[in-house]
């Protein structure tokens, strides 16, 4: 694909053909607006600190931080049980670990899986 260069000449000598002319400058033009702009009172107000830009660079690391100190706490954070919650906890592993050394199954951990599998299958047939 290549460019032919003779479309371009076309458009190059339409272009120049119909350019628009500039008006003429005014000699006294430039003088006009330094005159314009030495005659204005410079006011120049101190920066307040705030407006400077300081205190959203100050605010924006604070915000950041605290935000991240959150998520990592609720991330981090230990779940709490209730104490019938850690005794039932407590006992079953108790009795896992007894049965385990033993070899003996005893009555606690067999009401302890019948009540496992009354949790579970009403889930398993929905």
């Amino acid at each position: 694909m290549t460019h032919d260069p003779d479309e371009d000449q076309d458009l190059v000598s339409f272009l120049k053909h119909h350019r628009p002319m500039p008006p003429p400058a005014s000699a006294s033009l430039e003088h006009q607006i330094m005159r314009m702009v030495q005659g204005r009172d410079r006011v120049v107000r101190p920066m307040r600190w705030w407006a400077s830009g300081a205190l959203l660079r100050l605010a924006l690391p604070i915000a950041a931080g605290l935000v991240g100190a959150v998520a990592i706490y609720q991330t981090t954070r230990p779940a709490s049980f209730s104490t019938t919650e850690v005794a039932s906890l407590e006992a079953f592993i108790e009795t896992s670990w007894l049965n385990s050394v033993s070899g003996v199954s005893t009555t606690a951990t067999d009401t302890s899986a019948q009540e496992f599998l009354a949790l579970v299958e009403p889930l398993a047939s929905e």
